[in-house]
């Protein structure tokens, strides 16, 4: 019966062990969420960018049908592609041209903010502003805007070069309509930090960025199609003067065609879902909270107010080494308070031997 009970102990031991091994190598994993302050989060990207840029009778001029047109470089006066529109400048200038933002003037209370234009679809030029921070104390951050604009808090990581991402914000758009107006705005952050299908872009990995992995993609796509990047799409490989129309013209529109319809749907492309997610993600919401009146008619007033803490969402790993070490012990100890019984093994046989002699 003792060998009997012995025998058991052992297989409780082993069922015990093997159950805890597999759980390990499973890697179990649980939602944890935090409540840090937005003030311990990666700065936002701020963009202001001017509504209604088009100049529609100066594509006309330039020998583009529309905005798909420019993007393409199907310009009526010439036979190749170009972008320089039909005196043949470079796309700067002509985009410049074709697109008239007012981005002077615009500015966000803080002295080491800084500014940096940008063209980005679907709007056209933007301001891209960095190194601003909002006021630690209440989270608000003050812009003054001397034009009607559309403003995009966005997570850097999630950055392309030639649009939006396509989680750029949620909730209600921070559109900046009319002039002589006050806008208060609360804006919410909650990040996710993923630890499967996502990478930590930076200097070590083979893109430093998603937009640099994006990039890659396209330039697989437009080397083959026209042996250069359109000018609008990045800033390395760009096509300059003019450039043979592809042999595949319908693939080319069709490809041109989805970037510049995703942009405005806010859709994410082929490059995006080639392309690893970065393992930290902050997506944004924003809702009016109120307006008021301006006295001064020429310019309108935002306030923006980020709110503390924010919700960051982590899958943490519920068994690990040390959770295995307990299970061992656990198992350990089991297999010991079996192995007393054998005591009375020993003793017996102890006593036995007492008497022989």
């Amino acid at each position: 019966t003792r060998h009997l009970i012995l025998l058991f102990g052992m297989a409780m031991f082993t069922i015990q062990m093997k159950n805890a091994i597999i759980t390990y190598i499973s890697d179990p994993k649980v939602e944890s969420v935090t409540y840090p302050s937005v003030n311990d989060l990666l700065a936002p990207d701020i963009h202001i960018c001017p509504l209604n840029q088009e100049n529609l009778t100066s594509f006309e001029e330039d020998g583009y049908a529309n905005k798909k047109g420019f993007l393409l470089g199907i310009n009526t006066y010439y036979t190749n592609l170009t972008w320089g529109g039909a005196d043949n400048r470079t796309f700067a200038q002509t985009a410049t041209v074709l697109f008239q933002a007012n981005l002077t003037g615009n500015k966000v209370h803080g002295n080491s903010c800084q500014y940096v234009t940008k063209f980005l679809l679907p709007y056209g030029f933007c301001s891209h502003v960095v190194n601003c921070s909002f006021d630690p104390e209440n989270g608000r951050m003050r812009m003054k805007l001397m034009t009607e604009a559309k403003i995009i808090v966005s997570d850097p990581r999630a950055a392309l070069y030639h649009r939006f991402p396509g989680e750029a914000m949620r909730g209600q758009p921070l559109v900046i309509d009319g002039l002589g107006r006050k806008f208060f705005y609360t804006i919410s952050a909650e990040q996710f930090i993923m630890d499967a299908s996502c990478t930590d872009y930076g200097a070590d990995g083979k893109s430093k960025s998603l937009a640099e992995c994006a990039e890659a993609w396209y330039w697989n796509i437009f080397h083959k199609l026209i042996g250069c990047m359109p000018p609008w799409l990045s800033n390395t490989n760009t096509c300059t003067g003019f450039v043979k129309y592809p042999e595949n013209k319908k693939e080319y529109v069709e490809v041109v065609g989805e970037i510049l319809y995703n942009s405005r749907s806010s859709t994410p492309d082929q490059a995006l879902a080639s392309c690893l997610k970065p393992c930290k993600k902050t997506l944004f919401s924003s809702m009016l909270s109120s307006t008021e009146n301006l006295a001064n008619l020429d310019r309108n007033m935002v306030n923006l107010y980020f709110e503390s803490p924010v919700r960051v969402h982590q899958n943490v790993r519920s068994y690990g080494e040390f959770q295995l070490v307990v299970e061992i012990g656990s198992a350990l100890g089991l297999w010991l308070g079996w192995s007393m019984i054998s005591i009375y093994d020993v003793l017996i046989d102890a006593l036995k031997i007492r008497m022989c002699q």
